[in-house]
């Protein structure tokens, strides 16, 4: 089974869409057996959009429930129906050690922890820790025109070699992925699925979007 990872972030589209987007991925989840469908939601929609299909929270902060006023526990995202959470994606870029400790977190509580890398450095450190999935992303191509299965082939290869070989978790791509030949190349390349964001959430005719990338991912 392969990943569509779509990434609300804080756009408006994202706020606005985030549930009819969910509603769209559970309409053809059945269609689309082999797609393992999930939103990264904004926080005040998790509850909303996670009876609607899986959802993971856009961050996590390393604490436990507690005095932690403006904090988001681990607690706070299994009580408002996430699966789990992205981890250091690179527009809320936390430490190696909080990597560490987020991942550890998670699998404590039983939730699914999908670490962004920017880099093969980033990533190499990120396998022993052994998330459930890591996702590529070099920042530079986020919310670009040239997708990172185009810009960096080999690159992709390696980092897909690289969990295979080093780590029980997922492959994921994301960057710059507008296309479904985008998407194709990825798989092709090893990956286990993509994350995206303003490729679905930015364009006006997303729900076709959603179903030409399934197709793609299938």
């Amino acid at each position: 089974m392969r990943s569509l990872v779509v990434n609300c972030k804080a756009y408006t589209e994202g706020i606005d869409r985030a549930v009819a987007i969910a509603s769209e991925m559970y309409g053809i989840s059945k269609r689309y057996s082999d797609v393992d469908f999930i939103v990264a939601a904004p926080y005040t929609l998790l509850r909303d959009v996670s009876r609607l299909t899986k959802t993971l929270a856009q961050s996590m902060d390393t604490i436990e429930p507690g005095a932690f006023t403006g904090h988001v526990s681990w607690y706070e995202l299994k009580k408002a129906g996430a699966v789990g959470t992205l981890i250091n994606h690179s527009e809320k870029r936390i430490s190696i050690r909080e990597v560490e400790k987020a991942v550890n977190i998670c699998r404590d509580n039983g939730l699914l922890s999908y670490v962004c890398a920017s880099n093969l450095r980033e990533v190499k450190k990120f396998v022993k820790f052994n998330p459930y999935a890591i996702a590529y992303e070099p920042p530079e191509l986020i919310g670009g025109e040239v997708s990172v299965s185009k810009a960096k082939p080999k690159v992709v290869k390696q980092f897909t070699d690289i969990v295979r070989s080093k780590a029980n978790s997922l492959a994921l791509v994301g960057a710059g992925i507008k296309t479904p030949e985008d998407i194709s190349k990825s798989v092709a390349l090893g990956s286990d699925g993509i994350l995206v964001a303003s490729g679905i959430i930015k364009v006006e005719n997303w729900e076709e979007t959603i179903y030409n990338f399934c197709d793609a991912l299938s």
